[in-house]
């Protein structure tokens, strides 16, 4: 018996030492997740991309190893690789949230693959599992993926009345501004100048009371770029100028884009040396951020071409292969 007691002793000792290893090495893997992420965000992508392939080698069915994997290949516009990353997540998604995650994914990859009819069909399904889950704040987000889709498949009506929808779910008005800017976003696509300026101020209002900085401050440029291509000169130059104030000092990409579209005002009105001095200053800012959208808005202008909106620049981005 006493044989049998240590015995039992040590097969209890090695088993918990086993499971001390394991832990450890799971809390290893998922601070390796967490890297890969970061990685992304921070646009480090082929590093990603590295370490996404180091992890899925040591796991083959770590679902948020291929989800790192495919955020990297889209962010990279490497949209077939990305696509076939994000079937793999929806195959390893076992909870109803992982597969709403997953077709929310798969979708995004279908629609920059120029694939809105695919990407239509996975936020459906997306919006029927949130439906099941009776989960409001995914239904919301469903119906504004499923209007981008139809949006970026040019079925302008079906996707305002998706909008109309989510706006119906939205709890906040930081969502509710999000809502309105897509909205407006589409009725300028339609030369719908007007409705769209007022629900662009809809948007810029409602961020006021609940966004962040970055938010705000973008609603007022997208709402002074309206203006200009309404030619409503006047409150252009106010709204942009109100932007500078904030940004001036404080953020040098606010300030680079804002002296972007001021430029853009300024040619448009005939101001053309003023022109050239204000985007002469934006491109000395945007040389130390060396930002490539920036880069992009500033090739555009230099180009005496309309300021585009921000689907166009994505549209633009996605045919491209710009990042």
């Amino acid at each position: 018996m006493k044989f049998s007691g240590k015995l039992f002793f040590v097969i209890c000792s090695l088993s918990l030492a086993a499971t001390k290893l394991l832990a450890a090495e799971n809390a290893d893997f998922n601070l390796k997740i967490s890297e890969c992420n970061l990685m992304v965000k921070e646009e480090k992508l082929q590093s990603a991309l590295d370490l996404s392939a180091q992890l899925i080698k040591e796991n083959k069915t770590s679902r948020d190893a291929f989800v790192c994997k495919g955020r990297a290949e889209l962010a990279l516009y490497q949209t077939a690789r990305a696509i076939d990353s994000f079937k793999q997540v929806d195959q390893l998604s076992t909870t109803p949230m992982d597969k709403v995650l997953a077709k929310a994914l798969l979708g995004n990859a279908y629609k920059t693959n120029n694939q809105p009819s695919e990407a239509l069909e996975n936020y459906k399904q997306a919006l029927e599992l949130s439906k099941n889950m009776s989960n409001k704040g995914m239904e919301r987000v469903s119906h504004e993926l499923i209007a981008s889709a139809l949006f970026w498949g040019d079925k302008n009506e079906e996707a305002l009345s998706e909008y109309q929808i989510a706006l119906k779910l939205a709890q906040n008005d930081g969502e509710r501004a999000k809502i309105f800017e897509r909205i407006a976003e589409v009725l300028e696509h339609q030369s719908k100048l007007d409705d769209a300026i007022e629900y662009q101020i809809k948007a810029a209002l409602a961020h006021t009371s609940y966004s962040d900085i970055d938010s705000q401050v973008n609603a007022q440029l997208e709402l002074g770029r309206m203006y200009i291509n309404a030619k409503l000169f006047e409150q252009a130059k106010n709204t942009i100028d109100k932007v500078l104030k904030v940004a001036e000092g404080n953020s040098e990409y606010w300030e680079a884009k804002s002296d972007i579209y001021l430029g853009q005002l300024m040619f448009v009105t005939g101001k053309d040396k003023e022109s050239m001095d204000v985007l002469a200053k934006a491109d000395k800012l945007n040389q130390k951020l060396n930002d490539k959208a920036l880069n992009g808005l500033m090739w555009i202008v230099s180009k005496q071409q309309k300021l585009p909106s921000l689907e166009e620049l994505k549209r633009m981005d996605a045919a491209f292969g710009i990042k």
